[in-house]
């Protein structure tokens, strides 16, 4: 019965889920219920071998989200910076605008007091855009600083799982055929196992 219960767990477990986890908790169990001898060696390393794969899987996919993390977070840098930078231009045409009426004194109520008055709301706005904006930069930057952070943590423990953190995706593609295989190994020995079990008491 062994390898269909643990085959049951994989296929209920999912690899996303971890199928290993799965087995752990099987061979565990069987443990605790006295039947030692009945998990092998050989099962044992295959369960804590995925187990290990799992591990290194989970620490690349992380590497990755993280790399596209920071790009995100440089486009979005990019993109406030450009817009504060367009904004400065828009500040510095109202600060001239406003300029070509200095030293004028314009009659209360005339279409030149208006203009000076349109000119200087006009500053006063393009002011507050333009400060908005740098705190978007600097909130950018932060973003940017903090997920280059959170990268290198990333790709040091995917590296310490044995990652190469040059070719993540080819990485993840060697793990997820890895843990395929090894799941496809662990069902056969338990399976194996099983029937030799039962040939046993037989005899």
């Amino acid at each position: 019965m062994r390898s269909s219960i643990i085959e049951a767990k994989l296929v209920l477990s999912g690899e996303d889920r971890g199928a290993s986890k799965a087995v752990l908790e099987t061979v565990k169990a069987f443990k605790q219920m006295g039947e030692a001898s009945k998990v092998s060696a050989h099962v044992d390393k295959l369960a804590r071998s995925l187990n290990e794969a799992e591990k290194a899987q989970r620490a690349v996919t992380e590497a990755m989200r993280a790399r596209g993390g920071l790009k995100d977070a440089q486009g979005a840098l990019k993109g406030a910076s450009a817009e504060a930078a367009r904004l400065a231009g828009e500040l510095d045409k109202a600060r001239r605008a406003k300029e070509a009426f200095a030293g004028v004194r314009a009659a209360r109520g005339s279409d030149e007091a208006r203009r000076i008055q349109e000119a200087t709301k006009a500053v006063r706005e393009a002011e507050g855009a333009y400060r908005r904006a740098e705190g978007e930069v600097r909130r950018a930057t932060a973003a940017v600083a903090a997920q280059t952070a959170t990268l290198q943590n990333a790709e040091r423990a995917a590296e310490k799982l044995g990652a190469d953190i040059s070719n993540l995706a080819a990485h993840q593609r060697t793990l997820r055929s890895a843990i395929e295989g090894t799941t496809q190994a662990l069902v056969r020995q338990t399976a194996a196992e099983e029937r030799a079990a039962v040939a046993a008491q037989r005899a």
